[in-house]
This record gives structure tokens, sequence and C-alpha cells, in this order.
């Protein structure tokens, strides 16, 4: 682990946070991961990832979220007032954490409102957050995967570009290699058309994160 420390050492003074949000595990296998120096994994995943925090404010959304007694609830501050919407996209728990094949959240993907794009990836930041501060511990990994299943969107339903690539920022940016693959179906034509657009946003290691199914309810995860 003499590499995390170097790592920590290296940001420690710019990047105080480094020491609350990363394990030393998660930070290892970022620093290990096949073709990165440590110069690059240190400045294109870990700093890229912390500045992405600070520019959302994932730390004061999170603060603002809690989830207590089986319930998403607000916590008055008087920094930042959640929307609405990303309040009432928590409770909705088309988002929601298992454990029975490891660490996975799913998402049940029915009638949005698309135009929303801020609430939407806040749903997504909350429910990540809580899953690596409460749900990855109690796993011990330091990865999740994702399953998304839209049985229940039409053809004309699917989410709009941008909404797709906000979601696709999270996977590369905002959590690398938090997340082993992102399982989606049913598959359907339109699923494979919007797969081939996102595509060239994605790096290799990234597209291959994600596999288009034909049943998620037996998807394997372990």
């Amino acid at each position: 682990m003499q590499d995390v420390q170097r790592l920590r050492i290296d940001l420690r003074t710019q990047y105080p946070e480094i020491d609350h949000v990363y394990n030393d595990d998660y930070l290892h296998k970022i620093l290990s991961m096949p073709g990165n120096s440590f110069e690059s994994a240190r400045d294109e995943k870990v700093i890229k990832a912390l500045l992405w925090r600070r520019a959302f404010g994932v730390d004061v959304l999170c603060d603002t979220l809690r989830f207590v007694c089986d319930e998403w609830v607000q916590i008055e501050s008087e920094l930042y007032r959640p929307q609405p919407s990303t309040i009432n996209l928590c409770r909705s728990n088309t988002l929601a954490w298992e454990t029975t094949q490891g660490p996975v959240l799913r998402s049940i993907v029915g009638k949005i409102d698309w135009s929303d794009a801020l609430a939407i990836m806040q749903h997504h930041v909350v429910l990540i957050e809580y899953g690596i501060s409460t749900i990855l511990p109690m796993t011990s990994a330091n990865s999740f995967h994702m399953i998304v299943d839209i049985t229940q969107l039409g053809i004309f339903d699917l989410p709009p570009l941008r909404v797709v690539q906000n979601l696709a920022m999270l996977l590369q940016e905002a959590y690398p290699e938090r997340i082993e693959y992102i399982h989606i179906g049913p598959v359907s034509t339109s699923l494979v058309l919007l797969f081939e657009l996102v595509k060239p946003l994605l790096t290799r290691r990234s597209r291959n994160k994600i596999k288009l199914v034909s049943n998620v309810t037996h998807v394997t995860t372990e």
C-alpha cells in the first residue's frame, strides 16, 4: 500500500477530503489498473473525481438528504435546499440497493420527466453515495453492479441523449472503478440504437462494462 500512502501525501494538502471519501483498498484498485501510471491514475482518475465532487456539491447534497428509518428525509440546512423533484425521486424507490448477490444498485425505470436532468443526476449521486458509505462496507466490497430495468418504458420513452451523457459521466469521471458492470434490459431495437449513440462518448473500458441483456430478473452479479 505504499503507492496509496504516496497518493494521500501528494493530495492531502490540496484535497483533504481524500481521507474520508476514499479508503485504501479503493485507491489501490485505481492505482493498480492495467496501463495506468501512478501519475495518470492520480491526475486522470482521483483528482478529476475529487474536483467533480466539489463542483457538484456532493457532500452538501448528501448532508441534506438522509436515509432514516427506511425513508429518505430532508435535513434542514442553511447552505443548501434540495429541489422537491430530487426528494421525490429518492422516495420513489426507483433506485434501490440489494445485497443477495453482492452489492447491486437496481434501477426500475418507469415514466419519468427526463427534462429534469439535475434531479435525475442528484438522485443517482445520493443513492450511490449512500451505497458507498453504508452498503459496500457491509459486503466488504469497493465496487458494485447496476441493473437497469426498462421493462415499463415504451419505445418512445427512452431517455434523451443528454441524460444518458450525464449518467455516463458518473461511470467514467465521478466514480471511476466503482461500477463493475451495468446490465440494461430487456434489450430492444431502440435501446441498441441509443447505446450506439452513446458508445463514442465512452472509453473502451467503460463500453465493456455495459451489458445489454434480454432478462434483467436473472442477472448473475456474483
